[in-house]
Protein backbone atom coordinates (compact mmCIF):
# COMPACT_ATOMS: atom_id res chain seq x y z
CA UNK A 1 0.00 0.00 0.00
CA UNK A 2 1.75 2.94 -1.26
CA UNK A 3 1.25 6.51 1.10
CA UNK A 4 -1.34 7.71 -1.02
CA UNK A 5 -3.44 4.51 -0.68
CA UNK A 6 -3.33 4.40 2.69
CA UNK A 7 -3.68 8.42 3.05
CA UNK A 8 -7.05 7.70 1.12
CA UNK A 9 -8.06 4.72 3.33
CA UNK A 10 -7.38 6.40 6.20
CA UNK A 11 -9.61 9.67 4.69
CA UNK A 12 -12.08 7.03 3.79
CA UNK A 13 -12.62 5.62 7.55
CA UNK A 14 -12.73 9.24 8.74
CA UNK A 15 -15.38 9.92 6.30
CA UNK A 16 -17.20 7.13 7.36
CA UNK A 17 -16.76 7.93 10.97
CA UNK A 18 -18.41 11.41 10.47
CA UNK A 19 -21.13 10.04 8.81
CA UNK A 20 -22.39 8.00 11.08
CA UNK A 21 -21.59 10.36 13.93
CA UNK A 22 -23.72 12.96 11.82
CA UNK A 23 -26.63 10.27 11.70
CA UNK A 24 -26.94 9.50 15.42
CA UNK A 25 -28.73 12.59 16.16
CA UNK A 26 -31.45 11.40 13.89
CA UNK A 27 -31.81 8.20 14.79
CA UNK A 28 -32.13 9.46 18.76
CA UNK A 29 -34.61 12.14 16.97
CA UNK A 30 -36.91 9.43 15.22
CA UNK A 31 -36.85 6.67 17.44
CA UNK A 32 -36.60 8.14 20.98
CA UNK A 33 -35.30 4.35 22.30
CA UNK A 34 -33.56 4.67 25.85
CA UNK A 35 -31.15 1.53 25.00
CA UNK A 36 -30.46 -0.50 21.77
CA UNK A 37 -32.71 -3.06 21.02
CA UNK A 38 -30.18 -5.04 18.67
CA UNK A 39 -27.01 -6.22 18.25
CA UNK A 40 -24.44 -3.69 19.62
CA UNK A 41 -21.34 -2.84 18.33
CA UNK A 42 -18.54 -0.42 19.60
CA UNK A 43 -16.83 1.94 17.19
CA UNK A 44 -14.21 4.39 18.21
CA UNK A 45 -12.72 7.16 16.03
CA UNK A 46 -9.52 7.82 17.69
CA UNK A 47 -9.32 10.88 15.17
CA UNK A 48 -12.39 13.02 16.53
CA UNK A 49 -12.29 11.12 19.76
CA UNK A 50 -15.76 10.00 19.83
CA UNK A 51 -16.97 6.62 20.79
CA UNK A 52 -20.63 5.50 18.71
CA UNK A 53 -22.63 2.55 20.02
CA UNK A 54 -24.17 1.20 16.81
CA UNK A 55 -27.82 -0.76 17.20
CA UNK A 56 -27.63 -3.71 14.48
CA UNK A 57 -25.29 -1.67 12.34
CA UNK A 58 -26.90 1.90 12.78
CA UNK A 59 -25.54 4.29 14.97
CA UNK A 60 -27.15 4.80 18.49
CA UNK A 61 -25.48 7.59 20.40
CA UNK A 62 -21.73 8.37 20.53
CA UNK A 63 -19.93 10.24 23.39
CA UNK A 64 -16.72 12.09 24.00
CA UNK A 65 -13.34 10.08 24.87
CA UNK A 66 -10.06 10.75 25.57
CA UNK A 67 -7.24 8.58 24.23
CA UNK A 68 -3.68 7.73 24.38
CA UNK A 69 -1.04 10.24 24.12
CA UNK A 70 1.35 10.03 20.90
CA UNK A 71 3.97 8.16 23.81
CA UNK A 72 1.26 5.45 24.45
CA UNK A 73 -1.31 5.48 21.45
CA UNK A 74 -4.53 3.46 22.10
CA UNK A 75 -5.03 0.36 19.98
CA UNK A 76 -6.24 0.62 16.49
CA UNK A 77 -8.07 -3.02 15.34
CA UNK A 78 -10.74 -5.13 16.19
CA UNK A 79 -11.13 -6.54 19.53
CA UNK A 80 -13.71 -7.48 22.25
CA UNK A 81 -14.64 -7.19 25.55
CA UNK A 82 -13.10 -9.77 27.75
CA UNK A 83 -14.15 -8.38 30.70
CA UNK A 84 -16.09 -5.78 33.12
CA UNK A 85 -15.92 -4.73 36.36
CA UNK A 86 -17.30 -1.90 38.76
CA UNK A 87 -14.55 -0.06 40.88
CA UNK A 88 -11.85 -1.56 39.11
CA UNK A 89 -9.24 0.38 40.54
CA UNK A 90 -8.24 3.60 41.00
CA UNK A 91 -8.16 6.52 38.04
CA UNK A 92 -10.20 4.00 36.15
CA UNK A 93 -13.66 5.59 37.52
CA UNK A 94 -16.89 3.57 38.30
CA UNK A 95 -16.62 1.20 35.10
CA UNK A 96 -14.47 -0.76 33.60
CA UNK A 97 -14.66 -2.84 30.51
CA UNK A 98 -11.45 -5.01 29.08
CA UNK A 99 -10.58 -5.21 25.35
CA UNK A 100 -8.70 -8.24 24.11
CA UNK A 101 -5.67 -6.92 23.07
CA UNK A 102 -3.18 -8.88 23.18
CA UNK A 103 0.25 -6.72 23.77
CA UNK A 104 -0.76 -5.07 26.83
CA UNK A 105 -4.13 -4.40 29.45
CA UNK A 106 -6.61 -1.92 27.38
CA UNK A 107 -9.95 -0.54 28.49
CA UNK A 108 -13.14 1.71 28.14
CA UNK A 109 -13.65 2.83 31.19
CA UNK A 110 -14.68 6.01 33.23
CA UNK A 111 -11.95 8.66 34.82
CA UNK A 112 -11.58 10.62 37.85
CA UNK A 113 -10.17 13.00 35.55
CA UNK A 114 -13.23 14.41 33.72
CA UNK A 115 -11.20 17.50 31.95
CA UNK A 116 -9.16 15.06 29.83
CA UNK A 117 -11.60 13.79 28.07
CA UNK A 118 -11.14 15.37 24.68
CA UNK A 119 -7.56 14.81 24.46
CA UNK A 120 -4.52 12.90 24.07
CA UNK A 121 -4.38 11.99 27.51
CA UNK A 122 -4.01 8.24 29.05
CA UNK A 123 -1.59 5.71 28.28
CA UNK A 124 -3.99 4.12 25.42
CA UNK A 125 -7.48 3.12 26.89
CA UNK A 126 -10.19 5.15 26.74
CA UNK A 127 -11.70 7.06 29.10
CA UNK A 128 -15.27 8.17 29.30
CA UNK A 129 -17.19 10.51 31.79
CA UNK A 130 -18.10 8.49 34.21
CA UNK A 131 -21.68 8.89 33.93
CA UNK A 132 -21.49 8.05 29.72
CA UNK A 133 -19.64 4.99 30.81
CA UNK A 134 -22.20 3.90 33.63
CA UNK A 135 -24.60 4.53 30.69
CA UNK A 136 -23.30 1.96 28.04
CA UNK A 137 -21.82 -0.37 30.75
CA UNK A 138 -25.62 -2.22 30.97
CA UNK A 139 -25.62 -2.31 26.61
CA UNK A 140 -22.23 -3.58 26.15
CA UNK A 141 -21.80 -7.03 27.32
CA UNK A 142 -18.80 -9.51 27.60
CA UNK A 143 -17.98 -10.50 23.82
CA UNK A 144 -19.18 -7.24 22.19
CA UNK A 145 -17.13 -6.61 19.25
CA UNK A 146 -15.03 -2.92 19.60
CA UNK A 147 -13.84 -1.63 16.37
CA UNK A 148 -11.24 0.98 16.84
CA UNK A 149 -10.79 3.17 13.71
CA UNK A 150 -7.53 5.36 13.47
CA UNK A 151 -3.62 5.13 12.03
CA UNK A 152 -1.42 2.29 13.33
CA UNK A 153 1.78 4.02 13.08
CA UNK A 154 0.98 6.92 15.64
CA UNK A 155 -1.91 9.16 14.70
CA UNK A 156 0.03 10.93 11.39
CA UNK A 157 2.01 12.85 14.10
CA UNK A 158 5.42 11.35 14.52
CA UNK A 159 6.14 9.00 11.10
CA UNK A 160 7.32 5.76 10.34
CA UNK A 161 9.77 4.45 13.91
CA UNK A 162 12.17 1.74 13.53
CA UNK A 163 10.73 -1.41 14.93
CA UNK A 164 12.97 -4.18 16.83
CA UNK A 165 12.53 -7.16 18.54
CA UNK A 166 10.91 -6.34 22.20
CA UNK A 167 8.20 -3.85 20.15
CA UNK A 168 4.78 -3.83 20.54
CA UNK A 169 1.56 -2.03 19.21
CA UNK A 170 -0.56 -1.67 16.26
CA UNK A 171 1.97 -0.43 14.43
CA UNK A 172 3.64 -3.81 14.90
CA UNK A 173 0.30 -5.89 14.58
CA UNK A 174 -0.05 -4.00 11.20
CA UNK A 175 3.40 -5.24 9.67
CA UNK A 176 2.69 -8.69 10.68
CA UNK A 177 -0.21 -8.71 8.78
CA UNK A 178 1.36 -7.51 5.58
CA UNK A 179 3.99 -9.88 6.14
CA UNK A 180 1.77 -12.68 6.69
CA UNK A 181 -0.09 -12.16 3.39
CA UNK A 182 3.63 -12.08 1.76
CA UNK A 183 3.98 -15.38 3.34
CA UNK A 184 6.74 -14.60 5.61
CA UNK A 185 4.60 -14.75 8.72
CA UNK A 186 2.84 -17.45 10.56
CA UNK A 187 0.49 -17.38 12.81
CA UNK A 188 -1.90 -14.72 14.29
CA UNK A 189 -0.85 -11.01 14.33
CA UNK A 190 -0.28 -10.23 18.07
CA UNK A 191 1.23 -6.79 17.83
CA UNK A 192 4.21 -8.25 20.02
CA UNK A 193 7.55 -8.26 17.99
CA UNK A 194 9.05 -11.72 19.03
CA UNK A 195 11.14 -14.22 17.59
CA UNK A 196 8.81 -15.21 14.80
CA UNK A 197 8.57 -11.70 13.40
CA UNK A 198 12.04 -11.43 14.00
CA UNK A 199 12.17 -14.46 11.72
CA UNK A 200 9.75 -12.97 9.44
CA UNK A 201 11.48 -9.49 9.18
CA UNK A 202 14.85 -11.69 8.19
CA UNK A 203 13.56 -14.07 5.42
CA UNK A 204 11.76 -10.97 4.03
CA UNK A 205 15.08 -8.82 4.11
CA UNK A 206 16.96 -12.30 2.46
CA UNK A 207 14.35 -12.12 0.05
CA UNK A 208 15.02 -8.55 -1.35
CA UNK A 209 19.06 -8.77 -0.73
CA UNK A 210 18.65 -6.56 2.35
CA UNK A 211 21.34 -6.14 5.06
CA UNK A 212 19.66 -8.92 7.52
CA UNK A 213 19.30 -6.68 10.78
CA UNK A 214 16.15 -8.11 11.56
CA UNK A 215 14.33 -4.89 12.22
CA UNK A 216 11.94 -3.06 10.37
CA UNK A 217 13.49 0.51 8.71
CA UNK A 218 13.34 3.10 5.75
CA UNK A 219 13.60 -0.04 2.94
CA UNK A 220 11.55 -2.40 4.37
CA UNK A 221 8.80 0.32 4.88
CA UNK A 222 9.12 1.03 1.34
CA UNK A 223 9.13 -2.46 0.12
CA UNK A 224 6.11 -3.11 2.34
CA UNK A 225 4.17 -0.81 0.64
CA UNK A 226 4.04 1.54 2.90
CA UNK A 227 6.37 4.54 1.73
Amino acid sequence: MSNKRMLYCLVVSVLTVICIIASVRVVNAEQQKSEPVGKVTVLIDTFRRRLIIMDDNAAFADFPIAIGKSESPSPIGNWKVVGKATNWGTGFGTRWMQLSVPWGTYGIHGTNKPWSIGAMASHGCFRMNNSDVEKIYPWVKSGTEVIVVGNPFGYMSGGLKRLNKGDKGSDVSHIQEILMRRGFYEGNPDGIYGYYTEKAVLEFQKYYGLAKTGQIGYKEYQLLGLL
